[in-house]
């Protein structure tokens, strides 16, 4: 949940208002609208009709949020070889 990550950032003795958790949902929300759109772009820039991991992965550096890359691309690969086993 957000709560959750939202505790999981921050030291333990703060408090975390309901008010700002509605907001960083919001912000969540928008955020993943954000690179799910330009994922899409990045699709059908390719002639694809379906939404790849690796669409996702270069929305994420070409929206300049390389930082988040390494542990996307981690995921990317242990759900890959999920798919192999």
């Amino acid at each position: 949940t957000v709560l959750k990550a939202m505790k999981f950032g921050i030291d333990g003795n703060l408090n975390i208002s309901s008010a700002s958790v509605a907001v960083m949902s919001e912000a969540a929300r928008m955020f993943a609208h954000f690179i799910a759109f330009r994922a899409d772009e990045l699709a059908k820039e390719s002639r694809k009709n379906i939404v790849t991991p690796d669409h996702v992965l270069l929305a994420v550096k070409d929206l300049e949020f390389e930082t988040f890359l390494p542990v996307l691309e981690a995921l990317n690969e242990r759900e890959r070889h999920k798919k192999e086993a």
